[in-house]
């Protein structure tokens, strides 16, 4: 078994049993990919190999898998009292935060450039009312 593998299936088991425990866990898509980094840094960080084991040979073990899986189920909580919020998700994790530069969006509505604001144009759905905001905008200091 490839290591990635095992990662994977012991992340995706605690996703499912964490799902169980909370009504707020139950998007999978949101909370899986933050599993999986658990489960990596769990590995690089926690777990020691004696003499020359190989890493995938030992996590591939249903024994070791399984204390593996029953040790992080116990540590994921948020620390609500530090004011940690729930686990969240982490949209676009690779592209700057607060950032719309790569956005690209094509539309056959009617449109008006901006050059004040953060975005490049104003999608103009109802054109009377946004026309209007927009253009109150763009003029004021």
């Amino acid at each position: 078994m490839r290591l990635q593998t095992a990662v994977y299936e012991i992340a995706a088991e605690i996703t499912n049993r964490l799902k169980e425990r909370r009504k707020e866990w139950q998007l999978r898509h949101v909370l899986f990919p933050q599993v999986l980094d658990i489960v990596w840094k769990y590995l690089e960080e926690r777990v020691v190999f004696v003499e020359d084991s190989l890493l995938r040979e030992e996590i591939g073990l249903l024994r070791y898998r399984r204390r593996i899986v029953e040790r992080l189920l116990e540590a994921i909580e948020p620390d609500t009292e530090a004011g940690e919020p729930p686990i969240l998700p982490l949209l676009e994790r690779f592209r700057p935060q607060e950032s719309t530069r790569e956005v690209l969006f094509r539309t056959v509505r009617p449109c008006k450039g901006t050059t004040k604001s953060h975005i490049s144009h104003v999608v103009l759905d109802a054109p009377r009312w946004e026309g209007t905001v927009a253009y109150q905008l763009e003029h004021m200091s």
